[in-house]
């Protein structure tokens, strides 16, 4: 029985170390480049795999497991530029300034126009008379009072 408990638990640590075997995690901090004030909800995912990433907390920090192989993080914020960072560099200087991007919206025209709804309204009173429930012969009310 001693060497079922064995065996299970040699077996439990190989698996938990194949899995886990080659993982990392990278921890790093994004500022903005002009202010050096934290980012928080900067979108972070690994190059070619949009499926894995994370975002920032509200302290600018964040955490990702990587893979062998992964060589490069994509980064990108409403209001700043994409940028694309290599994972070799976080671990010389784990903080990421990203830079601010001046979004051009044009200008807006909003043309009056008459509401589609009021032809509607205007039918609807043109024949009140001939839609009125009283007035139809296929609608009857009896009613008793004592």
């Amino acid at each position: 029985m001693r060497w079922l408990q064995a065996f299970a638990a040699i077996t439990g640590l190989v698996f938990i170390t194949s899995v886990a075997y080659g993982q990392q995690t990278i921890s790093g901090k994004v500022v903005d480049s002009g202010s050096g004030q934290p980012l928080s909800f900067v979108n972070i995912v690994v190059a070619g795999d949009e499926q894995r990433g994370t975002i920032t907390g509200l302290e600018g920090r964040f955490d990702l497991t990587i893979k062998p192989g992964d060589d490069q993080l994509r980064l990108s914020r409403v209001g700043y530029q994409t940028k694309v960072v290599p994972i070799g560099a976080l671990k010389e200087k784990p903080a990421i300034a990203m830079t601010e991007q001046q979004l051009g919206l044009s200008a807006v025209v909003i043309k009056p126009e008459a509401n589609p709804a009021i032809p509607v309204i205007r039918k609807a009173i043109e024949r009140r008379k001939q839609n009125d429930p009283w007035r139809s012969k296929g609608f009857t009310l009896e009613s008793y009072n004592k």
